[in-house]
């Protein structure tokens, strides 16, 4: 590394780095990540020999150019010109590339991100005043104009770029001082811009000593470990630092990865599990110290922290998607989570089940006071109901931000539990975030609340967030995070031929010469390759062994050694193959199956407690006896899988809905007969509105007109159809609608729901229907462990109170068409409700009330085995039963049957 002037600079080594910081010396580094991991050094190193010593004055080069910017304003040797942040003045190109572009443009903020960069581009490598030149230059000559434009706003307004630090310094500084006298060590820099070394050589003029902190090269000991895939790979990484931390708890470990962003949620899951499982077995994530880290952060609105305020305040101009609610429901940042977290997640299922897809927030409030279940919830979203902001308010950013603090502690945002460190911080930054926002009102001027909100919510994305961890041994390293490292063991983790030397896109706004001409290396595969050749010579000599991954194939690609690190491989190069298998912690327990006992002791029903299920408690039971106990016994339950639009269970309740108030009205088989079509069609299409209104807008469920408008003609043609069977009957009048009643099986108490009874034959006999939407028979209702128990026990619950039921029927609604079918005492009944004894499993009884009698054995008996707790993974068949029943990690009946 030269000057400008090609003046080699002095070097320090890790020798002199604690005496030139003693007296006062700076360290510059390249990155941020870089400055904390030689924080962290120096204060390791310290702990051998002092008990107290002075904060190091570590920075990367962007904070220390504000520092002395600040300082340089503060003394007034500078005018108080304001330093625009990164966001700010990426805002400032939008708004100049929106207002001259003829057409609206797609994605104006990546085109605004490409001109900000074009224009660092620039900086860091011609003077300012060469701007005339970068019109020749300049490929696109609309970049030109918007770069003339951006300077003429920042000169009217009196703001600085980043960009323009180093020169500007130069400027203000030359006919002064400079701001600092302390001697200035660079570390990780393998090249210097100019505009860094000119600002370096004029500070080197003044009397200002700059020194290269070059740590001493490592002779590393180089090992291959072959494997078969990338995920095989991630997980012998993660048992090489294991073991190296087993042997050597004070060693410093390396994960390099040059694609780390495109893999970080895998390795994080790996690392996680053999590395710090007590994160996945405990029963909140704090426990324990993480013992790595990630070089790169996390967007700030990827926290839930961060994610669940900014929908708390979108809920003032929007109604709420299905994904937010579930957001705000299950927050434990809101007040009451502790207490009301199994309520929360209740309501949480019932509104995914419904497929609703918005909802006012008044209607969500209505719909929770109506659950009864969470009343510090419930408080928390009345209090914010007052701030309903209006949508067409026009305020500057200042005013949006007091407005919004204050909604957030009215809703007690933050108070659901005591927060960690991690959390603090996350507030802190949230704190930061507002802060920001509230000072771009020069640049925003006043802005509507949904405006607002999105420009609040982009700098939360783009916003980079990383916890401080403090001293970690493992370091997860990006290639272009690596610079000025050093460890004791480094794995090179994906470095195949498909990633490395990376792919790099150059700025479109400048010419490709240009960009050569500085030296940019994604101006050209030279250039790329060379960068890549002094990263991979650096790596090698960062630590004392370093083993190399070999994954053979990705999918259905073979890969290859990126040939930047060929030759660094040889015959010799192997090393002991780690194993996953060996591990012990978590792994080992997941090898227990084979040892484990299983007790199939029942645990019986406590008597008088009340259960609540209904017939489905005995399908369930008949079913699978786990899946019975683990929903009604334990109240397990399993979110329903997102979906667009409504759920079919809520078809099929406003299907009921629909056809109990026709009945209602109606009443029988001789007034129906007697309306025309288009009456019929005109009454159902009344009660269809009303019901939708009643059960879905007054409860806060709302869809889209389109979806509306399909629901209500799909339910129309639907009970048209069925209608129009149902007039092709004999005379019948409908005695029961949704009918709840309570009945005992066994001892069992359970609640029912009777869709439908008519009574035929001029008020005789007794036909009990079920409306089904899916496809069931009446074989469902046979053997000793049916698969539709539920029209058998709505019958012998009618026989409890002296009513004779002479027939069952299913009442088959569906889109492919409408049926009757069921079974009979005796002839008499519609065509497909057959005599029992023409059924091919009825034909096993000698009369009608035998098998009913041997219904209610079969039901008496499955109410016995759950009352008793019988709960033994026994599918009534497997896979089959299994297929929809999404309790096999609780059950484990996979790992059961391959242990048999």
């Amino acid at each position: 590394m030269v000057t400008c002037k090609d003046q080699p600079r002095s070097n320090i080594s890790d020798d002199d780095i604690h005496p030139f910081l003693d007296q006062g010396g700076i360290l510059l580094t390249c990155s941020v990540h870089l400055a904390r991991n030689l924080r962290q050094y120096v204060d390791r190193s310290r702990q051998e020999y002092q008990s107290v010593w002075s904060s190091p004055k570590i920075l990367p080069w962007s904070a220390w150019l504000e520092d002395m910017w600040d300082t340089a304003m503060l003394s007034g040797q500078i005018p108080p010109l304001r330093l625009l942040s990164s966001q700010h003045e990426k805002k400032v190109w939008q708004q100049i590339i929106v207002e001259d572009s003829s057409s609206e443009l797609v994605y104006p903020a990546g085109l605004a991100r490409q001109a900000q960069n074009a224009w660092r581009l620039w900086l860091d490598h011609e003077h300012p005043h060469g701007q005339n030149r970068l019109g020749q230059e300049s490929v696109n000559q609309s970049f030109f104009a918007w770069a003339q434009k951006f300077s003429e706003i920042c000169r009217a307004n009196g703001w600085v770029s980043q960009a323009e630090l180093p020169w500007k310094l130069v400027n203000y500084l030359s006919a002064t001082s400079p701001p600092i006298t302390a001697s200035v060590a660079l570390a990780g820099f393998d090249r210097l811009t100019p505009a860094q070394e000119c600002l370096l050589d004029f500070l080197q003029e003044r009397g200002v000593s700059i020194v290269l902190y070059e740590r001493s090269p490592r002779q590393a000991r180089i090992m291959a470990q072959p494997c078969t895939d990338p995920e095989e790979e991630i997980r012998l990484a993660a048992s090489w630092a294991f073991r190296q931390l087993e042997e050597s708890p004070e060693r410093r470990l390396g994960i390099i990865v040059p694609d780390l962003e495109a893999r970080k949620k895998s390795l994080q899951r790996n690392l996680d599990e053999i590395l710090f499982p007590q994160k996945r077995l405990s029963i909140t994530s704090r426990d324990g110290v993480c013992p790595y880290r990630f070089s790169t952060g996390e967007s700030l609105a990827s926290f839930s922290m961060i994610r669940d305020a900014i929908v708390l305040l979108e809920f003032q101009f929007q109604d709420i998607s299905l994904n937010s609610l579930t957001t705000i429901l299950l927050s434990p940042y809101l007040p009451g989570w502790s207490e009301e977290y199994h309520a929360r997640a209740d309501l949480a299922l019932f509104l995914r089940e419904t497929g609703a897809q918005q909802v006012k927030p008044g209607q969500l409030a209505a719909m929770i006071r109506d659950q009864a279940s969470c009343p510090v919830l419930l408080q928390a979203l009345q209090s914010i109901l007052p701030y309903q902001f209006g949508s067409k308010d026009s305020l500057f950013p200042q005013q949006w931000v007091q407005r919004f603090i204050s909604l957030l502690q009215e809703a007690g945002w933050g108070q659901g539990r005591a927060l960690d460190d991690r959390e603090m911080n996350l507030l802190d930054a949230w704190k930061q975030l507002l802060n920001g926002f509230s000072a771009a009102q020069e640049i925003w001027g006043r802005l509507t609340l949904e405006n607002a909100l999105s420009h609040l919510r982009e700098m939360a994305t783009e916003t980079v967030f990383q916890a401080e961890q403090g001293d970690v041994p493992i370091e997860v390293v990006g290639i272009h995070d690596c610079a000025g490292l050093q460890f004791d063991a480094v794995w090179l983790l994906g470095w195949h031929d498909g990633v490395w030397p990376e792919r790099r896109y150059r700025n479109p706004l400048i010419s490709a010469d240009v960009q050569k001409r500085w030296g940019i290396t994604a101006a050209s595969e030279e250039l790329t390759c060379e960068d890549a050749a002094t990263i991979t010579r650096n790596i090698f000599s960062s630590a004392n062994e370093i083993q190399v991954g070999l994954p053979r194939v990705d999918g259905d690609q073979l890969l290859q050694p990126s040939p930047m690190i060929s030759d660094y491989l040889d015959d010799k190069a192997h090393s002991q193959v780690y194993r996953i298998e060996e591990l012990p912690r978590l792994y080992s327990l997941q090898k227990t199956s084979s040892i484990e006992s299983f007790s199939e002791k029942p645990i019986p029903f406590q008597s008088g407690k009340k259960v609540h299920g209904g017939s489905a408690i005995l399908e369930l039971q008949s079913a699978c006896p786990f899946q019975a106990f683990a929903c009604f016994r334990l109240h397990v339950k399993a979110p329903s899988r997102t979906q667009v639009g409504p759920s079919e269970r809520l078809h099929g309740s406003l299907l009921h809905a629909v056809l109990e108030r026709f009945w209602d009205q109606v009443g029988d088989r001789n007034t129906l007969a007697g309306m025309d079509q288009g009456e019929v069609q005109g009454r159902v299409k009344t009660i269809i509105d009303s019901i939708f209104h009643e059960q879905l807008q007054s409860k806060g469920m709302r869809f889209s007109e389109n979806w509306e408008d399909m629901m209500k003609s799909r339910l129309l043609d639907l009970v048209m159809n069925w209608l129009n069977l149902e007039r092709s009957r004999d005379d019948f009048s409908v005695t029961d609608r949704e009918c709840s009643s309570m009945t005992d099986v066994g001892g069992l108490k359970l609640r029912i729901k009777i869709d439908r009874v008519d009574q035929i034959h001029h008020g005789q006999d007794l036909l009990l229907i079920d409306y089904k939407t899916g496809r069931v028979s009446p074989s469902g209702w046979f053997s000793e462990r049916p698969e539709d128990p539920q029209l058998p026990l709505y019958c012998r619950a009618l026989h409890q109170k002296g009513r004779m039921v002479r027939g069952l029927a299913l009442g088959l609604i569906r889109k492919d068409g409408v049926a009757l079918l069921g079974l009979a005492a005796d002839e008499g009944f519609p065509d497909k409700i057959k005599p029992f004894h023409k059924h091919e499993l009825g034909q096993q009884y000698q009369s009608w009330e035998q098998m009913l009698q041997d219904w209610d054995r079969v039901l008496e008996g499955l109410a016995q085995d759950f009352l008793m707790g019988k709960a033994t993974p026994d599918p009534r068949k497997f896979p089959e039963t299994c297929r929809y029943c999404r309790l096999q990690t609780l059950c484990r009946i996979d790992e059961m049957r391959k242990a048999l």
